[in-house]
């Protein structure tokens, strides 16, 4: 389950690529230049959620840590991946090496 964070990197990748292929050839492409620069900013905003949320050496996730005291050598924290990082990867689901583990629990 820790692979996730290289895995969800890979398909930014893929969604950079494309929008940086449709932003310099837009008009062979369904998506428009403004759609590009839009998908471009939102893959550079979704990095560095993933960057906020990356884990530590401890296993948890320090941005979503709760802030109430623990026990003196209790790390707390949220288990990692996090619910951040495991929605982001979640529209990505129907993509190879997609880990059914990381979906985000269902309410």
């Amino acid at each position: 389950m820790t692979d996730l964070v290289p895995w969800l990197l890979a398909q930014l990748d893929k969604v950079e690529h494309s929008a940086q292929y449709a932003a310099q050839y837009g008009r062979k492409m369904r998506m428009t230049s403004k759609s590009a620069t839009f998908a471009l900013a939102y893959v550079e905003a979704e990095r560095r959620i993933v960057e906020l949320h990356g884990g530590n050496q401890y296993g948890v996730c320090e941005t979503c840590m709760d802030p109430s005291p623990h026990a003196a050598g209790d790390v707390g924290g949220a288990d990692w991946p996090c619910l951040t990082l495991r929605l982001l990867a979640s529209p990505y689901a129907d993509r190879d090496g997609y880990d059914p583990a990381w979906a985000p629990d269902t309410p």
